[in-house]
């Protein structure tokens, strides 16, 4: 299960029939939705609307999303829940304040030492022992348990547009900045793990894989990178036709979404990424977060239906497992029916999307097509008067630079 929002929020799983369709939040104000988190049971999330208070939703019924809480600070610029609680949540300002806000007693708790610029973006390590606040040129991190002073500073040559911490890793946090450049640092010796250019725009979302070594980072440059990091080398590339403006990563690094400018959603299978496996046309406006929804830790992991995303190969694979016994019953007729109607949709999506594409191919064609032809008119025109005049030479002297004149085009 995931969640996207641009001036609403839309709850999404895959195959999408998991989901009641109406699982979505339309907030009183249409000001854009800038950031989302869970809580560790996915049973709220925080969001924050541009110039608008901290609001938290509950998530229990997604057929009825609804505010719960308002936070009484038109300051906030970033939330954040951490990993393993829904009591406390971190907040940053347009000040450079760093708070945790109790979500229980509605007060906040904590505040960490005051910062000299506003926080864009607050995360939360794996275990929580680190907060990194991203302001301007720099990542700020502070150890949560130690006395609330800045524990070191992560300095960068350009602006910082993404921040996130290793989801298994302790001391592992990757920082993307405006020139393109993505950065890892090791933040027990302060040092440089890697750092190279992968996009020639703007970084607007990173993920790192728990299990495996590799990153994920999109752009405004309309790609999606996964970048093999033990060799340091591009594992693919994905060119789309939009900018690129953030992306997340299941639990089981199997699944990664992407949220593009035109305000749709792409799901890829991280093991067949030459085509997505669904484009869900999400929102209206541009898409600014996706986030999944965080796994139970203490849960079976057969029940664990919230984060678990499911593909169809994934379903052919339990039904091949199936035993013998049990293979032709009502319940496995019901599952290849199911499998049918998730292959028949994934199809006819994919085929919509290349449709689209076509329609905007043919519509740049034709473009070039009139403006070949009206500048070939224009050129006409232009010398429709040495016809009148009868003189041959210029005639043919006008004709000779016109077309050396096309030829350069």
């Amino acid at each position: 299960m995931f969640a996207s929002c641009s001036n609403t929020i839309r709850v999404n799983s895959w195959p999408s029939e998991l989901l009641k369709e109406n699982s979505e939040f339309i907030p009183p104000s249409d000001t854009e939705i800038s950031h989302i988190s869970w809580c560790n049971d996915n049973s709220y999330m925080a969001i924050l609307q541009q110039g608008e208070r901290p609001q938290i939703l509950s998530t229990r019924d997604l057929s009825n999303i609804r505010t719960v809480h308002t936070i009484n600070d038109h300051q906030v610029s970033s939330v954040a829940f951490k990993k393993g609680t829904k009591k406390h949540l971190a907040m940053g300002t347009k000040n450079g304040e760093v708070m945790i806000y109790d979500t229980k007693l509605r007060t906040v708790s904590r505040k960490f030492a005051k910062l000299v610029s506003p926080i864009e973006i607050l995360e939360f390590s794996h275990d929580d022992l680190q907060l990194a606040a991203l302001c301007e040129d720099a990542a700020v991190v502070f150890c949560t348990e130690a006395d609330g002073k800045v524990n070191n500073e992560y300095k960068h040559s350009a602006k910082g547009s993404c921040v996130k911490f290793h989801p298994s890793t302790s001391n592992k946090m990757a920082v993307g900045c405006f020139n393109g450049y993505v950065t890892i640092w090791d933040t027990k010796t302060y040092s440089k793990m890697y750092n190279c250019q992968l996009h020639s725009q703007p970084v607007t979302g990173i993920s790192l894989s728990r299990n495996g070594n590799f990153l994920i980072s999109t752009g405004k440059d309309h790609k999606v990178c996964v970048t093999d990091l033990n060799s340091g080398e591009s594992k693919f590339r994905i060119n789309l036709n939009v900018p690129v403006n953030c992306v997340d990563l299941s639990f089981d690094d199997k699944i990664f979404v992407v949220g593009l400018e035109d305000g749709s959603v792409y799901v890829y299978d991280m093991n067949f990424a030459e085509q997505p496996l669904e484009c869900l046309r999400q929102h209206n406006t541009p898409v600014n977060d996706v986030s999944f929804a965080n796994s139970f830790k203490d849960a079976v992991e057969d029940e664990s239906t919230i984060s678990t995303v499911t593909t169809v190969q994934d379903r052919i694979s339990e039904m091949r497992m199936t035993s013998p016994k049990t293979a032709f019953t009502d319940n496995s007729a019901d599952s290849l029916k199911n499998l049918r109607r998730e292959v028949m949709q994934s199809m006819k999506n994919q085929a919509e999307d290349l449709e689209s594409q076509l329609q905007e191919h043919c519509k740049k064609f034709q473009a070039f097509i009139n403006n070949e032809f009206k500048m070939i008119n224009d050129l006409m025109k232009d010398k429709w008067e040495l016809f009148g005049t009868g003189d041959v030479n210029r005639l043919f002297q006008g004709t000779e630079s016109d077309y050396c004149d096309v030829g350069k085009h």
